[in-house]
């Protein structure tokens, strides 16, 4: 599956216009977002990848900057907690569906850097792609050279 960056359209697609309002700023009628969004994608970005390091099964990476494609939901979750918590007075935009995809994003992550969850290595990853060639279901269905 392939990696790729988190965009700013990706959180802009999951709030909603008071969570959105909470953290634009407008400029003779154009909306700018603060360049505090794209801090924190940066951010994530490294949370999710540091998470993906941190299970010696994944041994391909796309390049820096990306994310898998299946992590962009939980990124976007923990990028618009993080967004939304960090203005003043806004902690009752968080609620508890909000809470509650923060937590499970949290919870995914853990199981990333615990190796309970595969994550797809990156369709285009030119670096070390052993773990690619490990065959489930087939004549070879174990891979012992990790060890």
């Amino acid at each position: 599956m392939a990696w790729r960056e988190i965009t700013v359209k990706d959180v802009e697609s999951r709030v909603t216009a008071t969570e959105r309002l909470s953290y634009e700023d407008t400029d003779d009628n154009d909306v700018v977002i603060t360049d505090k969004l794209s801090d924190l994608i940066c951010q994530v970005t490294d949370r999710i990848r540091g998470a993906i390091q941190s299970c010696r099964n994944n041994t391909s990476f796309g390049s820096a900057g990306t994310v898998p494609a299946e992590c962009i939901y939980h990124a976007v979750s923990l990028i618009r907690h993080a967004m939304v918590g960090s203005i003043p007075n806004t902690s009752e935009l968080q609620g508890d569906e909000r809470d509650r995809e923060y937590e499970n994003a949290i919870t995914y992550l853990s199981r990333v850097a615990e190796c309970k969850e595969v994550i797809s290595p990156d369709s285009g990853a030119t670096g070390d792609t052993t773990s690619e060639a490990i065959c489930y279901g087939s004549n070879t269905k174990m891979d012992f050279s990790i060890i």
